[in-house]
């Protein structure tokens, strides 16, 4: 079997992956505080000689079919790897909610939210309070103050949430939401509920004095449906053309045996 046929492959898995990352941004649209997400795709060149080659020259991430080992990939003249995957961290648009507790963030800043062993990060800020009175977000998770306490208010008095963060109460400064900004926001992964964590613990993010917290607001999605439906179409009829190219491949290969075994006889 040719070489050819593993390139198509490869570029037949890559797009199924990048359809079913557009499919999800769909799926998401109305999700609070979501950010959509892209692929990043590469186009490898293998070794050429299979002789005397090990896996190493190969990436480690390297994936063309499930059951390939990269002694197969040495054999390959080159193949697409899909690198990484990102998010699109930009500015989604606001929704009123009336709820004094619900929060949008208008600039680069992230909520800090409390897990059991781990921080996480969100734009998504549908708040409520528990039983202990504290605020949490929609996944349970409670929001952290620049003290990195839990937030406590007093449900029997108005809330008030000032653009720089400040809760207020009866003209008394209860509490000051945190927010944070990411230099890299790339090493920022999702972990459902809209939440993201730190890939990397070793670089810390920095307090975000710019952002300004919106109440009573909520931020949308900020999947652009027109632009992933136009991503969809696109991927499709790229699919549609690798899976014209596999089909050759086998044509060619079925023809290439009918005559070998014809010249046998």
């Amino acid at each position: 079997m040719g070489s050819g046929i593993y390139t198509a492959l490869s570029g037949a898995k890559a797009q199924s992956n990048h359809l079913e990352v557009i499919a999800n941004n769909l799926a998401n649209i109305n999700t609070v505080g979501f950010r959509s997400d892209d692929l990043i795709f590469s186009s490898m060149l293998a070794s050429q000689s299979g002789v005397g080659q090990s896996s190493a020259n190969l990436p480690l991430q390297a994936e063309v079919m499930p059951n390939m080992d990269h002694s197969s990939l040495s054999r390959i003249h080159h193949y697409v790897q899909i690198v990484g995957g990102k998010s699109d961290f930009s500015q989604g648009r606001m929704m009123s909610t009336g709820n004094k507790l619900d929060m949008a963030i208008q600039g680069e800043g992230l909520f800090v939210l409390q897990g059991e062993n781990e921080t996480f990060y969100t734009r998504d800020g549908s708040f409520s309070l528990n039983e202990d009175q504290e605020l949490q977000h929609s996944s349970g998770k409670l929001v952290l103050d620049e003290n990195d306490s839990p937030i406590r208010l007093d449900l029997s008095r108005d809330v008030h949430v000032q653009q720089d963060g400040r809760i207020m109460q009866k003209g008394r400064e209860v509490a000051r939401v945190k927010l944070v900004t990411f230099e890299k926001p790339e090493q920022l992964m999702k972990k459902g509920h809209s939440l993201f964590y730190n890939s990397q613990p070793a670089t810390e993010p920095e307090l975000d004095e710019k952002s300004i917290l919106m109440s009573g607001m909520l931020e949308r999605s900020n999947v652009n449906p027109v632009a992933q439906m136009t991503k969809m179409i696109a991927i499709n009829r790229r699919f549609d053309v690798v899976q014209q190219l596999i089909k050759q491949h086998f044509k060619l290969d079925e023809e290439s045996i009918q005559r070998i075994g014809q010249a046998k006889i």
